[in-house]
């Protein structure tokens, strides 16, 4: 053997420490006393072992025999050995320590770790679990308790040096501020699938030396799956052992020792043994270490799963990163980012900023989200204040539809680079094989321009070197195939809307063949839902589904993280967009665990192709509404579609189709912001969305308060454990005064209400300095709210009426239909009109702006078209006898205080 001296590293208080040991964990019984004296006899002076691997008896007969045998003396070995979790108890320690002395025949140790963080429940079960059979029960020792009573050990005698194991940087701080004998080393997991770059520097800043366990990706441990990636039979690893004339364990060894760290490769076999150990006969160079380096993807393999939630889990106040995929041109993605649709000002910034400090390096953008300036705001703070390189980040944007001409993408690129503010950008996509221009009257309109065109001038910006990688997004099949056959660089990704009800799996399945990544959008099936869903026969949301929630159950994990690892697990990138920082840092913790193939069928069957409306649907209905000449325009924060409103308008103000002050917008504030102190907030995000210089009508969206939970879509309908409402119980009185205050802002010309009862409105009037201008309610033949009407009208409130058809298409709870009655159509006849206009002009002349909703161009333009007739009064009764129920009764809020439908009117 080259080397039989092996070198030491130094620790802080001046001892030393072997650069490599032999590791002992998951070693089989009745074979570790050999494997520890055929070490030994190889040259290894460094052996690692702990209470919890149950064979310290084993190596204390190793070593014991050796020592007899004269080979070496108990001073040229260097023992470590480590506190188990159900000892961390500070009178437990001594005798822990005491315990597995005696088990290794030795009077001291060389080294004794706190073997993890967490602390378990005291006593004789090692692993003690709790009634669901899935998580430990955990103990109230904290560790920096269990570290004094350590220093007691060295104290002692018993122990040489004291360090740590599977700690984080901050746990390692806390202990560094009140120790009195600092921690040599911190033992964790390390590999080139987890470099674990963050901690590994933080402990050579503060000179403790780092132990890298598993080193060589350990492909023996108990819970390993077939399919999972294999260290050891990784390409790169591969190349290097034949350059070198080594194996790809001694390059997994040596890369770790030529990074500083000791070294404890597991293995009972004499042979592997003897050449783990023959690492110091050769050197990788610059260019090979950085091969190595490159192949991080957070491949952790030691999560310590069934200690999640326990408050010293070393995960918690971790950065999480998410792992790489590598894309047909060599560059790597990572598989999971922040998607920014929706995004804007302060919360943009804010949003990314929090994404990159919580371990995220992939955000997506694109020049239609107009938030570009914001993401390259974010990035380069986080670059300026230490916390990410430019090459630890992948930003995505793409070019949008407007220009798609050949001599126009150049231009469209340059400028989002030069919004983004960055030297070049990882991907940019283009955003759709639609494209449009901009006519000389400023309206947006569809051209014939072939996506292939626009694909191959994309292709000329990787000549400049400002973007790495090109990519499309919205494409199906075989707009993917032209591409890829008439252009010359392959697209790396196709972006499309992805998530449980809309698999897309032939997609990703045809991209997968052409090495194409499928990245996911949408992911999460928009969270925020309206009470729409309450219908019996429609599907639940996929959070609520009881597949989703049995998984989340099993892994401690949220329904968004199951579904989130959903698409991972089929094959795709998803982009899940959130404002939230707790929903933000969730969404990442998804790469500790993963779904068994019986799970991903189970979710498999969620699958109902159905489509989200797509972002540019609203866009084109609104303006197409203003066209026909509609001027009254009701949304809310609720329909989460508030910038697509505001786009539209201000494309038709833009055209001079019309003016600011010819349209009339109206949105609402939700249930969870009912409490004055988040009102403000909540009113300006709507205000920051529609960007439209002012609101003309901001109404309170119902009188019942929900739990607030954060301001995020995901966040509109709190739920506890068992499904039910989380109510919140501020008076709606308070809400309304803290809504008066936006008037003063001038923001808001107007305020009311919606779904208030007439003695919730009374409650109002008698405190208001501003008065309700609407109440915004149900109104149809079918429940024609008549009493409340001529309520509302006697206080100079005008009723605006939602639902007016009555919701025709759907089942409902008893609501008598009048759309397409033969008497109703029959009157239509009479006015060559629609049995629907007859509706809304019954609604008129009962005193209310109907606000009916439609996609259908001819049905909008029948919508607006009841003003030049009028009912009898003979009509009007008629329709009035369709009286009958509600076909939106709320019935999940039905026991909340101020729920307002238990009077008549």
């Amino acid at each position: 053997m080259a080397c039989t001296v092996v070198p030491n590293a130094i620790f802080k208080n001046g001892n030393s420490i072997p650069m490599i040991g032999l590791g002992t964990w998951n070693s089989p019984p009745g074979q570790v006393a050999q494997a520890v004296k055929d070490a030994i006899d190889v040259g290894y002076r460094h052996i690692d072992c702990a209470h919890v691997y149950q064979n310290e008896h084993e190596v204390g007969e190793g070593i014991a025999a050796k020592i007899a045998e004269g080979v070496v003396k108990r001073e040229d070995l260097f023992v470590t050995s480590k506190l188990w979790n159900t000892f961390h108890r500070p009178d437990l320690v001594e005798g822990a320590c005491k315990t597995t002395l005696t088990n290794l025949k030795l009077d001291y140790l060389d080294l004794y770790l706190i073997h993890w963080p967490v602390g378990y429940q005291e006593g004789s079960e090692l692993f003690p679990m709790g009634p669901d059979g899935k998580t430990f029960i955990f103990s109230d020792a904290d560790y920096v308790d269990t570290w004094t009573e350590m220093e007691k050990l060295v104290d002692a005698g018993l122990v040489r040096n004291i360090g740590l194991s599977n700690f984080n940087a901050k746990q390692v701080q806390r202990v560094l501020d009140i120790a009195r004998i600092a921690p040599v080393t911190n033992q964790i997991e390390c590999h080139p699938y987890l470099h674990q770059s963050k901690i590994t520097s933080f402990c050579t800043a503060n000179g403790i030396i780092v132990t890298a366990y598993s080193p060589l990706g350990s492909p023996a441990r108990p819970w390993v799956k077939a399919d999972d990636p294999v260290l050891m039979d990784d390409a790169a690893v591969g190349e290097l052992a034949k350059k070198y004339g080594k194996t790809t364990a001694q390059i997994l060894i040596r890369y770790q020792i030529q990074l500083g760290h000791v070294v404890i490769p597991k293995s009972v076999t004499k042979e592997r043994i003897a050449s783990n150990f023959d690492v110091f006969s050769f050197q990788l160079d610059d260019a090979d270490m950085k091969v190595l380096a490159g192949l991080e993807r957070n491949g952790r393999i030691c999560p310590e799963s069934s200690a999640f939630g326990h408050p010293h889990h070393p995960s918690i106040n971790m950065v999480v990163t998410a792992t790489l995929v590598t894309l047909n041109n060599g560059q790597k993605m990572p598989v999971l980012g922040l998607g920014t649709y929706n995004l804007l000002g302060q919360n943009c910034i804010d949003a990314v900023k929090t994404a990159i400090d919580a371990g995220y390096r992939h955000i997506d953008t694109a020049s239609l989200y107009q938030n570009e300036s914001e993401v390259g705001q974010a990035v380069r703070e986080k670059i300026e204040d230490g916390t990410i390189k430019r090459e630890d980040i992948f930003i995505t944007t793409k070019l949008w539809n407007t220009s798609h001409e050949a001599s126009q993408v150049r231009e469209a690129f340059d400028t989002s680079l030069a919004k983004l503010g960055l030297e070049y950008v990882d991907l940019y996509l283009m955003h759709s094989p639609v494209g449009a221009t901009v006519d000389a009257n400023g309206a947006t309109v569809l051209t014939e321009v072939d996506y292939v065109v626009t694909w191959n001038a994309m292709e000329k910006l990787l000549d400049t070197g400002r973007v790495r990688s090109l990519g499309v997004s919205n494409f199906n099949s075989e707009q993917l195939r032209r591409v890829i056959e008439n252009g010359t660089i392959k697209p790396v990704t196709n972006q499309v809307e992805c998530h449980v009800r809309l698999n897309q799996k032939k997609l990703i399945k045809y991209c997968n063949e052409r090495e194409v990544v499928v990245t996911a959008y949408s992911p999460l099936v928009r969270p925020g839902t309206t009470f729409g869903a309450e219908e019996p026969t429609a599907p639940k949301h996929a959070f609520e589904d009881e597949r989703v929630l049995a998984i989340g159950e099993r892994y401690g994990k949220t329904p968004a993280q199951v579904l989130l690892r959903y698409l991972i697990e089929i094959g795709t990138v998803p982009i899940p967009k959130s404002g939230n920082p707790e929903r933000i840092r969730q969404n990442l913790d998804i790469f500790d665990f993963r779904l068994t193939p019986e799970e991903v069928r189970s979710l498999d069957s969620l699958n109902t192709g159905q489509r989200l409306a797509q972002q540019g649907q609203c866009v084109e209905l609104v303006k197409k509404a203003i066209d026909i000449g509609y001027r009254h325009i009701d949304t809310a924060f609720l329909y989460e579609n508030e910038v697509e409103i505001g786009q539209a308008v201000r494309d038709k103000i833009g055209e001079g189709v019309i003016r600011r002050e010819d349209i009339f917008v109206t949105t609402k504030l939700w249930n969870t912001f009912h409490d004055p102190q988040h009102v403000e907030e909540a009113f300006r995000r709507s205000y920051d969305m529609l960007d439209l210089g002012y609101i003309d009508l901001f109404l309170m969206h119902s009188p019942m308060g929900l739990r607030f939970a954060g301001y995020e879509y995901a966040d509109m309908q709190p739920k506890d454990a068992d499904g039910n409402m989380l109510f919140d119980e501020t008076d709606y009185v308070e809400t309304w005064k803290a809504m008066e205050k936006l008037v003063a802002s001038g923001k808001v010309r107007s305020i009311g209400l919606s779904n208030f009862n007439s003695e919730q409105i009374e409650r109002i009037l008698a405190t208001a300095t501003v008065k309700p201008v609407v109440n915004q309610v149900e109104v149809n033949p079918g429940y024609d709210q008549r009493k409340l009407i001529a309520y509302c009208k006697e206080r100079g409130i005008v009723v605006t009426a939602y639902g007016p058809m009555g919701r025709p298409h759907r089942t409902t709870y008893g609501n008598h239909n009048a759309l397409g009655d033969p008497k109703v159509v029959e009157i239509g006849q009479k006015y060559g009109k629609t049995g629907g206009q007859v509706i809304l002009r019954y609604l008129i002349d009962i005193g209310t702006i109907p606000i009916p909703y439609s996609t259908n161009d001819e049905r909008m333009r029948q919508n607006i078209d009841v003003c030049d007739f009028k009912l009898t009064e003979e009509e009007i009764e008629y329709l009035a006898s369709f009286h009958s129920a509600r076909t939106i009764p709320f019935l999940p809020l039905k026991s909340h205080k101020y729920y307002p439908f238990n009077i008549e009117f």
